[in-house]
């Protein structure tokens, strides 16, 4: 009997034990990133079970799962996929998995739909355009220039453009009929027309020197099969005249100028300086005159002489009013802006914008600029006027005819050399840091 007794315990105690280990418990995981934020829609597969989304917060609920060793497998389109082994307790517990960032090159961007033109991993990046709300961009590593466009979010969109040849191009400018850009470099500039729709599409034209694209393009505002606007810069740079030229008879008018009286002065005023001094010591050289490469020949009178004033360099008594020189021909800086059948101007001197239609071409002031200190330019954007002068961004209330501030904190881009409003958000392509010279991209929402 007792030994009855002691079998039917014995099983009894198996029995519980199987019994215990076949209970289900439920289990929180959380997938993290590198700064321990919620990964969403990463995939969790567990054992071969159905595939699982986490949450917004990185979550998802593992329902009644027994306790052992099991095989998980986290993915994600933008981190390195995790396979592993988790072992479940006999009791609910939370788990945290972590995964890392994936290395891409941009030359694999196609199996990244969701690459931000922000992130990190976007090397060589050298310019950006804007054309039909999106970002055009421009990436140059050694000789490979590539194209790749991103919508008004900043998303690539899966499209990209390889340009044949050898030449290396750093700077990427709008031309002035549809769909044209110009690609720059140090020798020569390579145009290529951009289509969107009805599919994407890049055609390449025929290279051309640096020389014909500032003879041909470097100084056109507008252009169409009536009519083209041109600016003319005078030497010194102080004066910029706009002039209209009719295509079938060649007549051109003068529409608007802008000149700074003041600059232009003290740009003569010191150049007669410098060139007495220099004329003097042609005449009559002091032996104790510094040799900057001084030849007895008066290049005043070399009728190929490019003005350099560098050439009328001959001893230290010029530098001050070198300096004087150089600050009094830096040159204007005009803000050109189309939109639709207007023409928006930037007079920094007057400090203030005109505008004119494109039919009647009559400039008139429109509103006075921000006050401040240092010029403004114009924010590339397709709607909206937005100007900026390297501290404060400014939007245009065209209905009340009045500027409003945009906040932007952008004293750690350092070099900022493209700036786009698209949608809510300014985009400025710049340096993180000055001890590096790759190019990133800063997202900064400015609109609600």
């Amino acid at each position: 009997m007792k030994i009855f007794n002691a079998v039917i315990f014995l099983i009894f105690i198996i029995s519980c034990n199987e019994s215990f280990s076949q209970l289900k418990f439920d289990h929180l995981l959380k997938i993290v990133n590198n700064e321990n934020v919620g990964i969403r829609d990463a995939v969790v597969l567990i054992d071969g079970h159905d595939p699982m989304l986490t949450d917004e917060n990185g979550e998802v609920f593992l329902t009644k799962f027994t306790e052992g060793q099991r095989r998980i497998i986290i993915k994600h389109l933008t981190y390195e996929a995790l396979d592993t082994v988790i072992l479940f307790p006999n009791y609910p517990l939370r788990f945290v998995l972590k995964l890392q960032n994936k290395e891409y090159i941009l030359d694999e961007l196609t199996v990244m739909p969701n690459l931000q033109i922000t992130d990190r991993q976007v090397k060589h990046i050298t310019d950006i355009c804007l054309y039909e709300d999106h970002i055009v961009a421009l990436f140059a590593d050694r000789n490979k220039t590539t194209i790749r466009l991103f919508d008004s979010l900043g998303i690539f969109i899966g499209e990209e453009y390889n340009f044949q040849g050898d030449h290396s191009f750093s700077m990427m400018n709008r031309g002035h009929l549809p769909g044209s850009f110009y690609l720059i470099g140090s020798k020569v500039c390579l145009p290529f027309n951009f289509r969107l729709k009805p599919s994407f599409s890049i055609s390449e034209q025929k290279e051309i020197s640096q020389y014909e694209y500032r003879k041909t393009v470097g100084n056109v505002i507008y252009f169409d099969n009536k009519s083209l606007i041109k600016n003319e810069v005078s030497n010194s740079g102080n004066r910029i005249k706009l002039y209209h030229y009719n295509s079938k008879s060649l007549e051109r008018k003068l529409l608007y100028e802008i000149f700074d009286r003041e600059k232009e002065e003290a740009a003569i005023k010191n150049f007669n300086i410098i060139k007495s001094m220099y004329l003097r010591n042609i005449h009559n050289p002091h032996p104790k005159d510094i040799d900057y490469g001084f030849q007895k020949n008066n290049v005043l009178e070399d009728p190929n002489w490019n003005g350099d004033i560098l050439d009328l360099y001959v001893n230290n008594e010029q530098n001050p009013y070198i300096n004087l020189y150089k600050i009094a021909t830096q040159g204007l800086k005009m803000g050109v802006k189309v939109r639709n059948n207007d023409i928006w101007i930037i007079d920094n001197v007057k400090q203030n914008i005109i505008n004119s239609s494109l039919d009647f071409l009559r400039f008139l002031p429109y509103i006075s600029l921000p006050e401040s200190k240092t010029t403004f330019n114009f924010v590339q954007s397709d709607k909206l006027i937005c100007i900026e002068n390297g501290n404060e961004y400014f939007i245009l209330d065209e209905q009340n005819k009045k500027w409003i501030s945009i906040p932007v904190n952008d004293g750690k881009i350092y070099f900022p050399k493209r700036k786009i409003l698209l949608g809510q958000y300014l985009y400025i392509l710049g340096q993180r840091d000055n001890s590096s010279q790759e190019n990133t991209v800063v997202k900064f929402k400015v609109i609600e």
